[in-house]
């Protein structure tokens, strides 16, 4: 679990690419909103789950997982859809013997890079090609999803929404500066992840930083014993192999002075309680 822009994907990918993994390949959203979708947004509390709801749940995400893992056997199950980071909790209510792992990453490079993605049009080829998966169920999600990823691109009032929805973001989208909801959304996402988390069993949970994951890949190891793992060598050439080692925090230098004051006034406690400075 982590914000958007936060390094999930390549985490998960890292992990995935271990004999016995099945890793579901894209976010699914839209699974975990099943039964809930006329909420109007992400922040889902374990009373909107159900049996219905975590039997949906488990047998789409077992389904998915023997597509993407074909004839191999696997073991674990990595799932990292973004908005989940909203809602700890209510994932433990559907897979209580599940086990989570948190990552969080400089809260100025990710708010960068998510104002970058606000602006961005949508990768229709990515959207066709994640539409396979989504279950005849969820139809009025895919209906929603469809209509939201195919608006213009961040204007004035009426932006795309994009990434993990907090509870308030359409409206504050209508009204704020760019920076200030990609700011607030930053802060909802970390601050509810680890207030949900902390009152989990300490051995449910464990938590990385993403420049961790840069400087010292060996941790992998202990994420790999942490999630029942067993090829951890896979997983660090892996590592090795694919990710950008120049990335970093980078993007956090195409900041504006006045972005960055922004930042600092609506999340600069959060980004200092992480210990980004």
């Amino acid at each position: 679990m982590g914000a958007g822009r936060s390094g999930t994907k390549i985490f998960r990918d890292c992990l995935g690419s271990a004999e016995g993994v099945a890793a579901i390949p894209y976010d699914i959203g839209y699974v975990w909103r099943y039964g809930n979708e006329t909420i109007p947004h992400d922040e889902l509390l374990p009373e909107h789950g159900s049996n219905e709801i975590s039997k949906f749940v488990e047998t789409t995400l077992e389904r998915m997982a023997r597509r993407v893992s074909g004839k191999n056997q696997y073991d674990v199950i990595i799932e990292k859809s973004v908005p989940n980071v909203l809602r700890p909790a209510f994932v433990s209510k559907l897979f209580p013997e599940s086990r989570f792992v948190s990552i969080v990453r400089d809260g100025y490079a990710v708010i960068e890079s998510s104002m970058r993605n606000w602006r961005a049009p949508s990768d229709r080829g990515y959207l066709l090609d994640k539409l396979r998966y989504f279950p005849p169920q969820n139809y009025r999600y895919a209906l929603w999803y469809i209509a939201n990823k195919t608006k213009s691109s961040f204007q004035g009032r009426s932006p795309t929404l994009w990434g993990p929805r907090y509870d308030g973001m359409a409206k504050d989208a209508a009204t704020l500066s760019l920076v200030d909801i990609c700011a607030l959304q930053w802060m909802h996402c970390v601050e509810r992840c680890a207030e949900q988390l902390a009152t989990l069993a300490p051995e449910r949970v464990m938590s990385v930083y993403y420049d961790d994951l840069i400087a010292k890949p060996e941790i992998l190891r202990d994420v790999c014993n942490f999630c029942g793992i067993a090829n951890s060598d896979q997983v660090l050439d892996f590592h090795t192999q694919t990710f950008d080692l120049d990335r970093g925090s980078k993007g956090a230098s195409r900041l504006t002075e006045f972005e960055r004051k922004r930042i600092d006034a609506i999340a600069g406690k959060t980004i200092r309680r992480f210990c980004y400075v």
